[in-house]
């Protein structure tokens, strides 16, 4: 039987949302390892489909780094029994989700016949193996424009095409004790309610008061009871919230991972900030209300499933950098307590949300397209619309990635279709074409035994036009989805000979002008468009750079 290692060294939430790629390899006929951080062991222990788990040390093989006399010795020698020993398995197939300069080394050693994900070549470069693997680095530059989960990201990184919902597997002891501790605390057969209101970072945490007054008015109307989740470290919110909701109980800190699991599955909803809790909640079965705040972004990491809710606010600076630190925290007053309130008594009830927002937030629910992908989709009236850019480079996306090139027609003297209506798409098309021009005459060249002088030259136009792609790319943020696809795929370019990495990049370059084309034909009206007149390749466009 095939062997396939998936790499995972990341958060909680990471790693859960790593399932459904997971499943989909084992249904392919893979046994599936996991390599994944020891601290959520108890994570990797619930997840269905695996064979193996394989704990990374980070402490053991960290700690001797960064502590006072730790020697580069003691982190050498285990991290190199452990490479060695996955090394000597050759697994057929290695899934790299976790895109870190160190994932990507560690890929590297452990080897295998075939790599997906980021990994590093024989000179120690980065290289981008598979489409979806350079849109996820890519997304990271224009975020606002993306409209992919990082549950499908995933999966089609290791080219799994079937969607599920991520799943754990809770185990009947924790079930067990799950049960004693709801019939301790009274809560057996009631309808339960959890909160989780903590986050990892201050800018992510709807304020404590504000859950306080929303589970006030959830427990008036609906007579629900209440279980207030944090970790150890959150120890003292959940005990101030708790404190402050007498009929609420608190679990801060006070369980294990799999009785967490098998408590949230015993909720009816869980009110949640963008938390790992959240996504364990959603793979056991649990409806989540999601608060989207600071630098999380829902359309990356709602709760995946169907029939989720989430809430954020609409302000300009929504969502913050990554790692970025706010110094006004003005997005947490956008959505008031009575808005949380009433959403969760929706959820609890008949599914109808009496308190839509017409202004400062939006609601949207989750739910999964006709081919599996997740979808966000907006509920009532609001005064800010979903833009129309972000779904056409959808589709696109949808229609490209991880597929032959359908833009088969050789480049000629002309660009029969619409192009002019969205700024830049033109000259970036324009590109695409005198790149691919340019790289067909490399092999011929090389055949005749060229000079090195006229294939210097070719590489030097090239250069330009790459610098180009990027610059249209800065000047035109619309623009800069396709410029940074293209970018980042640059870096899976790979080839034994000139001939043929000459073909994987005019591949590329037909790639990019097929973009280009389907997005103006969708602008036009259709996937076939409105032809404008025949254009020419030089003039406007590629001659101004």
């Amino acid at each position: 039987m095939k062997r396939a290692l998936v790499v995972n060294i990341a958060r909680m939430g990471d790693l859960i949302q790593s399932g459904p790629l997971i499943a989909g390899l084992a249904e392919k006929g893979f046994e599936v390892a996991l390599f994944h951080s020891d601290a959520f062991g108890a994570v990797a222990e619930m997840m269905p489909g695996l064979t193996r788990r394989i704990p990374f040390p980070l402490g053991r093989i960290v700690a001797p780094l960064i502590k006072p006399g730790g020697r580069l010795a003691d982190c050498y020698l285990p991290l190199r029994q452990m490479l060695d020993s996955l090394r000597r398995e050759r697994f057929d197939l290695v899934v790299n989700v976790t895109h870190t300069t160190y994932s990507a080394a560690l890929c590297r050693l452990i080897g295998g016949r075939e790599t997906s994900g980021v990994t590093l070549d024989r000179q120690g470069e980065r290289l981008v193996k598979g489409d979806w693997t350079a849109y996820y680095l890519n997304s990271t530059l224009s975020r606002q424009l993306n409209r992919f989960h990082i549950v499908d990201i995933h999966r089609l990184i290791g080219d799994v095409t079937e969607s599920r919902p991520p799943e754990l597997t809770v185990p009947d002891d924790a079930r067990r004790r799950a049960s004693e501790m709801l019939n301790s605390l009274g809560l057996s057969g009631r309808r339960l309610v959890g909160l989780v209101p903590g986050a990892s970072t201050p800018e992510k945490r709807y304020p404590a008061d504000g859950f306080v007054a929303a589970l006030r008015d959830l427990e008036r109307s609906t007579g629900t009871g209440l279980l207030i989740f944090g970790s150890e470290s959150e120890r003292d919110l959940t005990a101030a919230i708790a404190g402050a909701l007498p009929n609420a109980c608190d679990q801060g800190g006070k369980t294990d991972l799999a009785t967490l699991a098998a408590l949230l599955e015993s909720c009816d909803l869980l009110i949640s900030n963008d938390t790992g809790t959240m996504h364990i909640a959603a793979a056991v079965g649990t409806q989540v209300l999601c608060v989207v705040l600071g630098s999380a972004m829902a359309m990356e990491t709602a709760p995946y499933g169907k029939g989720h809710v989430v809430v954020e606010p609409v302000i300009a600076c929504h969502p913050c950098l990554p790692k970025q630190r706010c110094g006004h925290l003005a997005c947490h007053g956008y959505i008031a307590p009575a808005a949380i309130a009433s959403l969760a008594a929706g959820m609890l009830t008949d599914g109808t949300f009496p308190m839509l927002p017409s202004s400062g937030f939006r609601v949207r629910r989750t739910r999964l397209d006709e081919e599996g992908f997740l979808v966000l989709e907006l509920l009532g009236s609001s005064s800010d619309h979903e833009p129309e850019w972000p779904d056409i480079l959808r589709q696109v996306w949808k229609h490209f990635l991880g597929k032959p090139p359908t833009y088969q027609e050789p480049p000629g003297a002309a660009i029969p279709f619409a192009l002019t209506t969205i700024p830049g798409l033109m000259d970036l098309a324009q590109l695409a074409v005198r790149g691919s021009e340019l790289v067909a005459k490399l092999p011929d060249i090389q055949r005749r035994n060229g000079s090195l002088n006229r294939l210097e030259h070719i590489a030097g136009e090239l250069k330009f036009i790459d610098d180009a792609v990027i610059r249209l790319g800065m000047q035109h943020p619309h623009l800069l989805p396709f410029a940074g696809q293209f970018t980042v795929a640059k870096d899976g370019l790979e080839g034994e000979d000139l001939e043929r990495l000459a073909a994987s990049t005019a591949r590329l370059y037909r790639s990019l002008l097929g973009w280009c084309r389907m997005a103006s034909d969708l602008v036009s009206g259709g996937e076939k468009g409105v032809p404008l007149p025949m254009l020419p390749l030089v003039g406007r466009g590629f001659a101004s750079y």
